[in-house]
């Protein structure tokens, strides 16, 4: 994440963003942390593998984004079908009730 990012997820669908890493191989698994360190008497270095961090939901979203490209449509201008849309702003759901 660059400095100064800030990004806020008010609905997440793990399961959906697993099924996109899944269809179109984006690899979203987490990475592992490396550490280097220069051997004291100035000759060599270590390198040791730390554990595996889990990629933030921002850098989730910027890796599908980058993979989906132009896939994904912005504007509802866009003649369907739209197989991915990408926006920001407010959301409303509501549920259709069909009288009948």
């Amino acid at each position: 994440m660059r400095r100064g990012d800030v990004g806020s997820y008010l609905y997440w669908s793990e399961r959906r963003v697993a099924q996109i890493d899944l269809d179109n191989g984006i690899g979203l698994t987490a990475q592992l942390s490396w550490t280097v360190k220069a051997a004291p008497q100035g000759v060599g270095a270590e390198v040791g593998n730390r554990e595996r961090t889990e990629l933030t939901r921002l850098e989730k979203a910027r890796k599908i984004e980058s993979a989906i490209g132009s896939q994904a449509v912005s504007t509802f201008a866009t003649p369907p079908p739209a197989r991915f849309a990408r926006g920001v702003g407010q959301v409303h759901l509501a549920r259709f009730h069909r009288w009948t």
